[in-house]
Parts: C-alpha cells; structure tokens; sequence
C-alpha cells in the first residue's frame, strides 16, 4: 500500500506521560518513505531479537494505516514496554523529550534493518536500499513535516 497523503483513522491512546512518544509515532508515521518502507518491504519476525524496535515500530505502523479497523485509538503498549527495555531513559515515568525519542529510535531502525539486510540480503530489494535506511535523510524528511 504506498501512501498518498490519506489521512490516518486511528489515534493513539495516551498510557501515562507518554504524549511526547504519540506525537513522535503520528509524525514518523507520517513520513510516507518510512511507513511505506514499514507496510511493504518490512518482513515482521517476532523472533527476531535483532529487531525488537523495528518490529515494535511496525506493529505501530500497521495498526494506525490499518482501514478495516474499526477502532479510533490504538494503545502502543507493546511499543513503550520495547522502548523502556531497550533504553532505561524511556522506562521513566517522567515525561521525556520527543527529540531524544527521534533520535534513538531511527538509530535504531537505521542499526536493526541494516543489520538484517547483511544477514538476510533477500528481504529487501538493491534499489535505492541506502537512501531508505538513511537516519539523516529521515530526520531532514520529519523535519520538513513538522513545518
């Protein structure tokens, strides 16, 4: 499904002091090079522990693109328990900052994917594979959405 600006039907449920993480999911989620990277090229393996975010960004992705859900919101607690385990600054109650969210999670995804296409050449095609998992070229791209 490649995105053409449709607008997202499900929202985000708040699950404590997490309004920083939402809005950096909405606006990543957003990012139409990402999500339809996530939603068509991404092969989800819950077994896979290389990519613990990647994975948990996805089912983010899947379920707020998702048409036939019947539901308004979504509760990204899979997601935040991900987040907290992999990086204690977002195990916090406390309210975090969504830069430091940006930043780590396309890191992240930048690490994971990378490191599954090394392993695992046949998940992915050889075109233009570098300026998809590019964090720099995300960051500029979210950038630019915000304004």
């Amino acid at each position: 499904m490649l995105l053409k600006k449709i607008p997202i039907l499900v929202g985000l449920n708040n699950i404590g002091a997490t309004c920083y993480m939402n809005a950096t999911l909405q606006c990543l989620s957003n990012t139409d090079e990402l999500t339809n990277f996530f939603l068509n090229k991404f092969k989800f393996d819950a077994n896979d522990n290389n990519k613990i975010m990647s994975n948990a960004y996805y089912n983010v992705i899947k379920n707020l693109w998702n048409r036939d859900n019947n539901n308004k919101s979504f509760s990204p607690n899979e997601f935040k328990e991900k987040l907290s385990k992999e990086n204690p600054l977002f195990a916090e109650i406390a309210t975090n900052d969504s830069k430091d969210l940006i930043n780590f999670l396309l890191e992240r995804l930048h690490h994971e994917l990378n490191i599954t296409k090394k392993e695992n050449n046949f998940l992915f095609n050889e075109i233009d594979i570098d300026a998809q998992l590019n964090e720099q070229k995300m960051l500029e791209i979210f950038i630019m959405n915000l304004k």
